[in-house]
C-alpha cells in the first residue's frame, strides 16, 4: 500500500526539517527528483534553505566549482554554511542563491526559486510530419503547438542503443560519461527512437521545471515499457540531452494528491503509486493514455536551436523491467496511436511560447 508504514519509512519527510539546509545535486544525478522535491518541501524561508544544481552525475559532484563564473568549491560552501549556522558568523552565505542553477545550454544563474517564476505551460503536439532533422531515426516526426490531423500508428521496438546515451551515464553514476560523445549527443541512441522535433526558435527561450509526455499508446502485449528523452538540437544537428523519464505501462496509475498539474488540468509531475494493487495490465491492440514524467530541468534554447522528444521502447541500462513485467512485454513492438481526438503531446514550462 502507498500509505503503509514501510512505504512511509522510505520517504524523505523533508516537511519536518527545521534546521537550515543546503542541498547539492545534479541534473543527471541518481536523485534529481528527490533533491528538488526536498528543497521545495522544507518549510524554511529562502536563505535558510539553499539549492545548488549542476550539470553533473552522482560521482562528479562539484566538478568545475571554484572556477570563474561558477559556484565556490563544495568544501568552501560547506564551511561557510556551518560557520553561519553553527558558529553564528555573519558571512553572508544565507544571501547566496537561494537557487543556484546551471542552465543547460547557457551558464550558472541565480534564482529566487525553482522552478523559476514566469514560466508558461505549453502543449507541443506530436505529428508524423517529417521534421527532416533526424533521417536516421526509426521515424522522424515533428512537434508543434498546432494539433495534428494525422491518423495511424508510429511503431517502435526495443533496442540497445541507449547504452550510448546520457541516461546510461546517469544510471552508472557517471562512469560511462567517460565516453563523452554518448553523454553530449543523443544521435546514436536515436537510431532506436521515434523522434519529434520543433521548428527552430527565432529568439532565446528558457525552460524551468517539470516536463511531461502524454501518450496515446498501443501495445502488442499486456505490458510495455516507455522512455522519453528531451534534447536540445543545435543547428549542426547534434542532439544534447536535457532530461528524461520512463514508465511501465501497467504501473501508469498516479497518486493525484501528490502529482503536479498545470492550470489547464494537464498532469506535469506524475507521482506514480507503484503498487501491485494499482497495477493495470493493458489489452493488446487497445489504446491507453499514459504519462511519462521527465526529471525537472533548467535549460536555454538559443536562436536556431530546436526542442526534440525521443521515444523509446527500452532504456538500457537505466530502465530494464524486472522479470515478471519484462516477460509480459514479450519485448514486442509498441505504438503511438495518432488520433486528433486523443492527441499525444509534451507539456513544457517555457519563458515564452514556441511559435507555430
Amino acid at each position: 500500500s502507498p500509505n503503509s508504514e514501510e512505504r512511509r519509512s522510505w520517504q524523505d519527510h523533508a516537511e519536518r526539517i527545521k534546521t537550515p539546509t543546503m542541498i547539492y545535486g545534479g541534473w543527471f544525478d541518481l536523485f534529481t527528483n528527490s533533491e528538488v522535491r526536498m528543497y521545495n518541501k522544507i518549510p524554511l524561508p529562502p536563505g535558510q534553505k539553499q539549492l545548488i544544481m549542476g550539470e553533473t552525475y552522482h560521482v562528479t559532484p562539484g566538478m568545475g566549482f571554484g572556477e570563474y563564473g561558477k559556484p565556490p568549491r563544495l568544501d568552501v560552501l560547506a564551511k561557510a554554511w556551518y560557520d553561519k549556522w553553527l558558529k553564528g558568523i555573519d558571512n553572508g552565505v544565507d544571501s547566496y542563491g537561494p537557487a543556484t542553477l546551471y542552465q543547460m545550454g547557457n551558464k550558472w544563474i541565480s534564482a529566487k526559486q525553482f522552478p523559476r517564476a514566469g514560466m508558461t505551460r505549453q502543449r507541443l503536439y506530436l505529428s508524423d510530419r517529417p521534421s527532416r532533422t533526424a533521417p536516421y531515426a526509426v521515424r522522424d516526426g515533428s512537434m508543434s503547438p498546432k494539433k495534428s490531423n494525422s491518423r495511424g500508428r508510429l511503431t517502435i521496438s526495443p533496442g540497445v542503443l541507449t547504452l550510448c546515451s546520457r541516461d546510461s551515464a546517469q544510471q552508472t553514476a557517471g562512469v560511462t560519461a567517460l565516453f563523452t560523445f554518448c553523454g553530449k549527443d543523443n544521435r546514436l541512441a536515436e537510431h532506436n527512437a521515434l523522434t519529434f522535433t520543433t521548428a527552430p526558435v527565432t529568439k532565446t527561450r528558457t525552460l524551468s521545471g517539470y516536463v511531461n509526455l502524454h501518450l496515446n499508446a498501443v501495445m502488442d502485449a499486456t505490458d510495455g515499457y516507455w522512455t522519453a528523452m528531451l534534447t536540445d538540437v543545435a543547428p549542426d544537428g547534434s542532439s544534447r540531452p536535457i532530461s528524461s523519464g520512463q514508465v511501465m505501462a501497467s504501473l501508469r496509475a498516479v497518486d493525484k494528491s501528490q502529482s503536479g498539474y498545470a492550470d489547464n488540468g494537464d498532469i506535469i509531475d506524475p507521482f506514480y503509486t507503484l503498487t501491485l494493487a494499482s497495477r493495470q495490465r493493458v489489452k493488446p491492440g487497445r489504446a491507453v493514455s499514459l504519462d511519462i514524467g521527465l526529471l525537472p530541468t533548467e535549460a536555454m534554447l538559443k536562436p536556431g536551436h530546436r526542442l526534440r522528444i525521443d521515444v523509446y521502447a527500452m532504456n538500457l541500462p537505466r530502465g530494464l523491467p524486472l522479470r515478471p513485467l519484462l516477460n509480459e512485454t514479450g519485448l514486442r513492438p509498441q505504438h503511438i496511436q495518432l488520433d486528433p481526438n486523443r492527441p499525444s503531446f509534451v507539456n513544457i514550462p517555457v519563458s515564452e511560447p514556441l511559435a507555430r
